[in-house]
């Protein structure tokens, strides 16, 4: 398995003896980035039962023509829609993932047999997988009439009906964080078949995005050459190239992570890859440099991080700062309040270290109290006395 995730580090008791043995927990959320790219146009494309193609703004068609020509809410809906694709950028375990986020019209009857009373809301599917495949999907060299298939080996995908603008990211990372932990994993994975095609005016690109299950002898079939070609022969969606290009390559591929940072973003991310590699100077030398660009960050990762980094460097006064400051910053997405609150327990072992144990007892109390394990652990073991003069 992949080595470290977002993580602020809980440390964990292996003896009983007053010498820590401390280890990482890998169970912080992800920092998911800001939207890189998106695409909200292209035309769906499907060959009716009765012969004919028939068109679509976003929707690829169904192919019953007589359904399709009624008013039927389904059939609205097509085969396949979208209101628009978006691409973010995260770090799984120190590798560079994108998510493909899908967000598109749905609905449903109150009461189906009728078809009476539709429900309309918004749905989205996100797939997460790792950002070289983007290179895979639009490769620097194309030719043209090919039609080629990508498997995006997916990381991790899933749907969220009538999704919640507020919310949606925060379950993507939950997901994430439990499919790093080994507590869920993908059972399936996503085909991203592409046709480039040139009209004699302009250069087009099909493509579709078709979900299979993650079995070799189901996904493998889609990857032949022979079988490439069929993708296309009754349905797709088409763009210009130069708008699927734009979209594709609005995140750009670190082969070494980031080997030319100059953006807030960039020294995070890659401070907290070299924090995953215990790279712990260059790391901090990433995450000043991240703060330099954006004093007034609010993003208590940052110094969660830089407390982990001196810690493990042993210099307990700075990590003790760090973490300070990251409790400072008291999130207001109540998402990351569980992450958030290891900072506590992370203190109190600095503290524990620069031996105020009244201060770092008080730590790991609020820190249990937030739900830290760990730091209810702490306590029995080395707060017993602050416990039953405090009551507890």
């Amino acid at each position: 398995m992949r080595k470290g995730l977002f993580i602020l580090i809980a440390f964990l008791l292996y003896n009983m003896a007053d010498a820590q043995s401390i280890s990482r927990e890998e169970s912080n959320m992800p920092v998911i980035s800001e939207v890189k790219a998106s695409l909200t146009n292209a035309k769906g494309w499907t060959l009716q039962d009765n012969g004919n193609w028939v068109s679509g703004n976003n929707t690829i068609p169904i192919r019953n023509s007589e359904i399709n020509a009624n008013s039927d809410k389904y059939a609205k809906l097509g085969l396949q829609n979208f209101e628009t694709l978006e691409l973010r950028e995260v770090i799984i375990g120190g590798v560079q993932y994108v998510i493909l986020c899908v967000f598109y019209s749905d609905g449903n009857y109150e009461f189906e047999l009728l078809k009476e009373d539709w429900h309309k809301y918004q749905s989205m599917s996100y797939y997460v997988f790792e950002a070289k495949m983007l290179q895979e999907i639009l490769p620097d060299s194309l030719e043209l009439n090919v039609p080629y298939s990508v498997n995006l080996n997916a990381f991790l995908m899933g749907e969220i009906k009538d999704y919640d603008k507020k919310t949606y990211l925060s379950i993507i990372g939950n997901s994430i964080l439990k499919a790093y932990g080994g507590k869920i994993s993908s059972q399936k994975t996503a085909i991203f078949a592409v046709l480039p095609v040139n009209t004699g005016k302009n250069t087009l690109i099909r493509f579709r995005l078709i979900d299979v299950f993650n079995k070799k002898d189901i996904w493998g079939p889609y990857l032949k050459p022979e079988n490439e070609q069929k993708l296309f022969t009754r349905r797709y969606f088409e763009l210009p190239f130069i708008r699927f290009s734009e979209f594709i390559r609005g995140i750009q591929y670190y082969p070494n992570l980031i080997a030319d940072a100059n953006s807030y973003e960039d020294f995070l991310h890659r401070g907290i890859s070299r924090y995953n590699r215990e790279e712990y100077s260059e790391a901090i030398k990433d995450f000043a440099k991240a703060i330099e660009l954006e004093p007034e960050t609010e993003n208590f990762l940052i110094y969660a991080y830089l407390g982990s980094c001196f810690f493990q460097m042993e210099n307990y006064t700075d990590a003790e700062s760090r973490f300070s400051t990251a409790i400072l910053l008291r999130p207001t997405n109540s998402s990351f309040l569980d992450e958030w609150a290891k900072t506590y327990y992370n203190r109190g072992l600095a503290r524990l270290k620069r031996k105020n144990k009244e201060e770092a007892c008080e730590d790991f109390n609020m820190a249990a109290d937030y739900g830290v394990d760990e730091a209810a652990l702490m306590l029995k073991r080395k707060c017993s006395k602050w416990l039953k003069r405090n009551n507890r």
